[in-house]
């Protein structure tokens, strides 16, 4: 009997063990589509940061702010680190992400349809970094 149950757990509880694995695996997956996008929306960051100075919206030290988050932003992807991408707040380089978008369409240097496509590269990349960003689920053996 007691080889049974202990069998019975060995066979519930393996299971969840792979499910937990897996699921962090997975995430560290996300890295590579992540670091392939990243260069794209880091061009569309700094577009975002000259049509920002041009405007007069931000001065010269908050340029330098933002690049550094971006570079910090950069650095933890290519070291595939969810900590230190947690600590570095995407919500504060997208906007200037989309207002690059933006202000390539107002200067015609691409067109609507472009645009579309990258800000579709866009929500795409920030579905990826939201789930990197997530916590880790801990199981029971970790």
């Amino acid at each position: 009997m007691r080889f049974f149950l202990c069998v019975l757990l060995v066979l519930l509880v393996l299971p969840m063990q792979q499910a937990c694995l897996s699921s962090s695996a997975s995430k560290l997956a996300l890295f590579d589509p992540a670091q392939l996008a990243w260069p794209n929306v880091r061009d569309d960051i700094e577009v975002g940061i000259v049509d920002g100075l041009a405007d007069g919206d931000i001065g010269g030290v908050d340029a330098v702010v933002i690049r550094d988050r971006s570079s910090r932003f950069q650095g933890a992807l290519r070291s595939k680190d969810r900590d230190a991408l947690r600590l570095i707040h995407w919500s504060t380089l997208k906007p200037w992400a989309e207002r690059g978008i933006n202000a390539q369409l107002e200067s015609e240097t691409i067109g609507p349809g472009v645009a579309e496509s990258f800000r579709e590269h866009l929500r795409n990349f920030d579905e990826i970094i939201e789930k990197l960003r997530q916590p880790e689920q801990r199981g029971i053996f970790q």
